[in-house]
């Protein structure tokens, strides 16, 4: 049996594509949103910054391993994302570091709501990534996917001999003062959680300065919550309509020379996986 890809329809609450904001049908948005600068006014001119050294508080999460039954020794990995680049990392990093023989992982991907707004920012990054978690879980229960038939290839724990189920996570959150300078700094943080032993571990990535002036336009926009930590549009966004041919999802690669795809893989290499 060979490892597989298991993709459920697509559920609301993407992180890929905003799904409340119509930049389009907004004149207001769309004046302030116009393209002004080339992308060589912003090339190489915010820096990498390392990683916090001090450790990740996890939070602990509660949900029952009780839900589902060991058919075997192999991984169902639940990545909630359809980002391809996030699965493809969590994907090449779990294969690689699964040295155990015999033992297979099979990946399962759909998106689910963070319920942190479009843009986390500081601790809402932590908290993103842990109810996409949880979220995840309970897609993954609600699919039938342990006792039904279903259309996923017909697909059950039984036949696929699953005996431990792992969600990986991935969300970037900005850091509003993390340098020593004082500036924002956008981090990416990576979740791994083992339903079957509860354990859970978490890695942040080195981040990337933030230009101010695209930072300032995108807190503008507002914020989903009294604290100012779920924003309803990202910084990406606004580099994206603000400078051609820039990529939303990953403006770090123009402005610092680092993807942020790059900095997440690096992160994750270090990070020990709790199977």
């Amino acid at each position: 049996m060979s490892p597989s890809m298991l993709s459920p329809p697509k559920t609301p609450g993407s992180d890929d594509v905003p799904a409340h904001i119509a930049l389009s049908a907004n004149a207001d948005i769309r004046k302030r949103l116009v393209p002004l600068e080339p992308i060589s006014a912003i090339e190489g001119t915010e820096t990498l910054v390392p990683a916090p050294t001090k450790p990740i508080e996890v939070p602990v999460i509660h949900y029952p391993a009780s839900k589902f039954p060991v058919y075997g020794d192999n991984v169902l990995l639940v990545i909630p994302t359809e980002n391809a680049n996030k699965v493809r990392i969590l994907t090449e990093a779990f294969r690689k570091k699964n040295t155990r023989s015999g033992v297979e992982v099979h990946e399962l991907k759909f998106p689910v709501d963070s319920e942190v707004g479009e843009q986390p920012y500081d601790e809402a990054g932590l908290q993103g990534a842990t109810n996409r978690i949880v979220n995840a879980l309970r897609e993954v229960a609600k699919l039938n996917l342990v006792f039904l038939p279903t259309e996923y290839d017909g697909v059950l724990f039984r036949q696929k001999k699953i005996g431990t189920v792992i969600v990986a996570s991935i969300e970037n959150f900005i850091d509003t003062i993390s340098d020593k300078e004082g500036r924002a700094v956008d981090y990416g943080l990576v979740t791994i959680h083992n339903v079957t032993t509860g354990k859970t571990v978490a890695v942040q990535s080195d981040g990337v300065t933030i230009p101010a002036r695209f930072l300032e336009i995108a807190r503008s926009f507002g914020f989903e919550d009294d604290d100012e930590r779920h924003g309803c549009l990202t910084v990406g966004e606004v580099m994206a309509t603000r400078v051609e041919g820039v990529d939303k999802a990953d403006w770090h690669k123009v402005v610092a020379g680092k993807s942020r795809y790059d900095l997440l893989a690096e992160a994750i290499d270090g990070l020990k996986i709790p199977w």
